[in-house]
């Protein structure tokens, strides 16, 4: 057991125990529940257990919001049933049938090499700037304040929590068992599941083996390893779903119902799916023909799995789908509009040079920058790789039905207004799905250069994996990875040795802004506030003038210590800001600007100023 700033924490390989006791859970439920439920096919199998694992999440974000509690001890019981049903059923579990394959050739091989090495990767501590930001520090704030209703400020504080759906309460749900890696786990798990999908569906077919490992081998499918971003397993189900309904003639009412409830918890992972979904939902209407039905279950099943979102979110935050409903509506403060437009223009916002260019940005790392984008090697999980070159073979696009879906795929992920290249995920998963379905021959040619950069990438994702392993076995190297590729570790590390260098009182605070709210311990005297879209102090390079928004956040509290961005001039700032009757000490730090990815860590700088009588609100001058 580990402390994170306020956050006990199991140590590997405990944290992966755990996992499989709630995972290999959810099998066996959905075992007994399957004797009384007709399931079509494996798509529908999968959607079915899906379901499962999003209801538990689903009555536990109802549990938040009545008391954490609440939350805290359905996880707990449900925990302890998995563990219970887990050992009434061990004697069935068959670890030799457990990849579903008697011979392994090369593509296999591969394929279990970069499993093997993914596990590694996603065991590590968190490091990933979005996991530290919301994913997993939206659990984190939960348990630290034994409550949700801080979610109530977070537009002030840090508006990235306004985008908290089921990712974010999976990653509580670990949190809770003390492990903070459910997420990743979640990803590689769902790897291992397209693995045993492809095995059971489409072992005998032609190129199945090597189809399977362009999906696995992908670049793209590495910072999802990396983050506890649940992406993978959305993005494969609706691929599953369209898949489904292209090779089913009719469909039985519960497997409609399956389908539809995976739609509707999908956009309660990622509400970005909703075009898509739209579209599932018409092409169901299609192939089915039962046009009330299928509007009626809709309906339904938004009610019960999609609504309680929309509900959450106006509860805490007043709007809709914070901060897009209230841009439309005009309801936003201004600096929601601000973060508004950066969601939309992140990475790649659709322009036609971007729209031009997509293509090849499947195949080239680059740095997307809104308008426009640059070619940029360590953005290399950002493509596909030459597998993405499989969109354009010409049998593909034979089937009217076929191309006529891809296209309106396409156009519901432009329609979104943002074009990064994660987002078109899904459909490289019905792609691959249909090109093993169709038995579609891949060239030699193509072989062999996918082959070439698979090898390649491999040399990188074993050499990165050698270098972190012993992170996962030792205590100093795990601190060692933490201060050079966590964002915020460093800074926080830094911040408690000032705060402890003098001896803060209960009630005194350091305040502080950062965007890794996961290292942030409220029961320290942490004090985290503002973001990028509205800064702490107002913009005034000779004074320090508190934003009129934040003024009521630290109005009634005892801020000791301030720690800001390193000014040139610290002496003529303070001077200019600070009344005379207040003495204070100040000085700087350096800690290091981590990432997940090597090439864009660095250094920045800080100063700190401590008030020795008085506190800050006591201290600044009029303004």
């Amino acid at each position: 057991m580990i402390n994170y700033f306020g956050l006990d924490i199991l140590l590997f390989p405990l944290t992966f125990i755990i996992f499989l006791n709630y995972i290999f859970g959810i099998y066996n439920i959905g075992k007994k529940i399957e004797s009384f439920v007709y399931i079509e096919n494996n798509e529908i199998k999968i959607l079915f257990y899906f379901c499962i694992l999003s209801i538990i999440i689903l009555l536990t974000s109802f549990f938040i919001i009545q008391n954490i509690l609440y939350a805290k001890y359905f996880t707990y019981l449900i925990f302890l049933f998995f563990f219970i049903i887990n050992l009434i059923n061990i004697r069935n579990i068959n670890l030799k049938k457990i990849f579903l394959i008697k011979t392994y050739n090369i593509d296999i091989k591969i394929i279990i090499f970069f499993l093997v090495c993914y596990f590694v990767i996603g065991s590590l501590p968190l490091s990933d700037a979005d996991s530290l930001s919301y994913h997993s520090s939206y659990g984190a704030h939960m348990l630290k304040y034994q409550s949700s209703e801080w979610l109530k400020n977070v537009d002030l504080v840090h508006p990235d929590f306004l985008l908290s759906g089921f990712t974010e309460i999976f990653n509580l749900i670990g949190l809770i068992l003390f492990s903070e890696n459910f997420g990743s786990y979640f990803n590689i798990f769902s790897l291992v599941l397209i693995y045993l999908y492809f095995i059971k569906n489409f072992n005998g077919k032609k190129e199945f083996s090597f189809i399977l490992l362009s999906i696995i081998s992908s670049p793209i499918i590495l910072p999802m390893v990396f983050s506890q971003k649940i992406y993978i397993l959305p993005s494969f189900i609706l691929a599953l779903i369209f898949f489904n309904i292209y090779k089913s003639k009719k469909l039985s009412l519960i497997n409609e119902i399956i389908i539809l409830s995976s739609l509707m918890l999908i956009l309660s992972f990622k509400v970005s799916f909703l075009y898509p979904t739209i579209i599932a939902i018409f092409y169901m209407l299609y192939r089915n023909k039962k046009i009330y039905r299928t509007f009626g279950l809709s309906i339904v099943t938004g009610l019960v799995f999609f609504i309680p979102l929309i509900i959450k979110n106006y509860y805490y935050h007043v709007d809709f789908i914070p901060p897009f409903t209230g841009q439309i509506l005009n309801t936003n403060a201004d600096h929601l509009n601000i973060f508004a437009e950066f969601l939309k223009n992140y990475d790649l916002r659709v322009t036609l040079k971007n729209l031009i260019f997509l293509p090849i940005l499947f195949l080239i790392p680059h740095h997307g920058l809104g308008g426009s984008f640059l070619f940029s090697l360590p953005n290399i999980g950002k493509i596909y790789g030459i597998q993405s070159l499989i969109f354009f073979k010409k049998k593909f696009f034979l089937n009217k039905e076929i191309t006529f879906i891809f296209i309106l795929l396409f156009v519901s992920v432009i329609f979104t207004g943002n074009i990064s290249t994660r987002w078109f995920l899904f459909i490289f998963f019905l792609m691959l799905i249909l090109l093993c379905h169709l038995n579609i021959k891949i060239t030699n040619f193509l072989k062999k250069v996918i082959y070439l950069q698979t090898i390649l990438f491999g040399f990188f994702i074993f050499f990165y994996t050698m270098y972190a392993l012993p992170s996962l076995i030792s205590k100093n190297y795990r601190e060692n990875f933490l201060k050079k590729h966590s964002n915020g570790y460093d800074f926080t590390v830094k911040v408690n040795a000032i705060k402890n260098k003098f001896d803060l009182k209960n009630d005194e605070k350091i305040l502080f802004e950062h965007r890794s709210r996961f290292w942030t311990d409220i029961n320290n005297s942490h004090l985290n506030i503002s973001n990028q879209w509205l800064p702490l102090f107002k913009k005034n390079k000779s004074k320090l003038i508190f934003q009129d928004k934040l003024k009521d956040l630290v109005r009634d509290e005892k801020i000791k210590i301030l720690v800001i961005r390193k000014k040139v001039d610290i002496v003529k700032l303070l001077n200019n800001s600070i009344l005379d009757k207040c003495k204070y000490k100040f000085g700087n730090f350096r800690a290091s600007h981590s990432t997940r990815n090597p090439f864009f860590s660095g250094v920045k700088n800080y100063n700190w100023i401590y008030f020795e009588k008085f506190h800050l609100n006591e201290c600044l001058k009029n303004d």
